[in-house]
């Protein structure tokens, strides 16, 4: 669940998003009813090729969800779920070895590099001076 915002004005909601990756995720105009299917699993999986499209794959970053998890999720697309599940709880252990090192060296719990939460929705961090999102379109 979500919202797409102009990021000049914050408080408007421009689109509500709503639904599960494995199923559908919708698109609600907040204005009207018309509610658009942004994303199906059914007809992705159906699909001969995808392209893969990661947001924010940094070179060298290690904490990305594509490097942790990316043994795991092949592992399972393969249907081999003993090495899934092995992979699974190495994630979780060094995550869990993560929280201990970061208790004991008196550092506060891990926060998003990206996201901050906002009154309850997450926000997209501004990395610079400048709002972050798309430009203006060319009628504004």
């Amino acid at each position: 669940k979500g919202r797409v915002f102009n990021v000049l004005k914050p408080s408007e909601t421009l689109f509500a998003i709503d639904g599960a990756y494995d199923s559908c995720v919708f698109v609600k105009e907040p204005s009207t009813t018309r509610v658009h299917v942004l994303y199906d699993a059914e007809e992705a999986a159906a699909a001969e090729e995808v392209e893969a499209d990661v947001a924010f794959e940094l070179p060298g970053d290690e904490k990305s969800s594509e490097r942790v998890w990316g043994s795991v999720i092949d592992a399972m697309n393969r249907g081999a779920w003993d090495e899934a599940q092995a992979g699974k709880r190495r994630v979780e252990e060094t995550e869990r070895k993560e929280r201990r090192r970061r208790k004991d060296a008196g550092e506060g719990p891990w926060r998003p590099r990206f996201f901050e939460d906002v009154d309850g929705d997450w926000v997209l961090r501004r990395l610079g001076a400048e709002p972050r999102g798309a430009p203006p379109s060319p009628d504004q």
